[in-house]
């Protein structure tokens, strides 16, 4: 907390900057665009998921490009180490060990023995939760792939950009992360359309406190999570190919 300086709201496109500057002995507020005699002064608080916003700051930004959703594979990830240490220090790799060291190195898995400082810097940074989209598609395609795959560094590098890799591999991996998706979406207490209907209820009824923007929160993560499972649904229709010629087709009974 800095005196004065803590009173400055936040905005996505603020008209200063704060910075700490050694040399003049202090925080520096400057101007980064004009300001006019009685305009608010407003910073950027940074980068980071409504959750983050709401426990730290008590709001909810009302469009937040930097918004993630969370989704829990630490029970892949359990296997995976449970696996590697009962392999024990083989002379070769296990499908595993490899798939664990892989998640590591690219920084979708995290490393126990670090957990407690990324934790202490980020709070969304929890073992074995993977943000939904680019980072999901790469944890679950590598955990569809065999020790022969992992070999090939062209399809590592396919796995971790979203590439094809194969026909098996690409449907096995969006089967799962639909499955993931679905169990979040399963385990919300809640609907979207329930929210909102206690948002504009909230809104109707005057209600302040922190429920408006808890619930501004949950709505906002309730639709990237619609968003995502409709993307991961056209994916597994995408990975399974175009249906053969002589498929048959549901015609409606009129």
């Amino acid at each position: 907390m800095v005196p004065v300086i803590d009173l400055l709201n936040h905005q996505d496109e603020p008209n200063v900057y704060v910075s700490y500057q050694a040399a003049r002995g202090g925080f520096v507020v400057e101007a980064v665009r004009d300001v006019k005699a009685g305009d608010q002064l407003t910073r950027a608080y940074g980068p980071g998921p409504n959750a983050f916003y709401f426990i730290t700051y008590g709001f909810v930004p009302a469009k937040n490009v930097h918004n993630t959703l969370m989704v829990d594979l630490s029970a892949e990830q359990e296997r995976l180490e449970t696996a590697c240490r009962e392999a024990g220090k083989e002379e070769e790799a296990t499908c595993e060990m490899k798939q664990l060291a892989l998640l590591r190195r690219a920084g979708i898995f995290r490393d126990p023995t670090y957990m407690d400082f990324e934790r202490r810097r980020d709070q969304t940074a929890t073992r074995g939760w993977v943000e939904a989209g680019p980072k999901l598609t790469a944890a679950t395609t590598v955990l569809c792939m065999d020790a022969d795959q992992l070999q090939s560094k062209a399809l590592v590098l396919s796995a971790l950009t979203g590439q094809r890799v194969s026909e098996a591999v690409d449907t096995a991996a969006a089967q799962l992360s639909m499955k993931k998706l679905v169990e979040a979406r399963d385990a919300m207490a809640t609907t979207l359309e329930q929210d909102v209907k206690q948002l504009h209820m909230c809104a109707y009824k005057g209600v302040n406190g922190s429920a408006i923007p808890r619930l501004r929160m949950h709505i906002a993560e309730k639709r990237l999570l619609r968003s995502c499972i409709e993307a991961t649904e056209r994916r597994v229709r995408m990975s399974q190919g175009p249906p053969a010629p002589n498929a048959a087709v549901a015609l409606p009974v009129s």
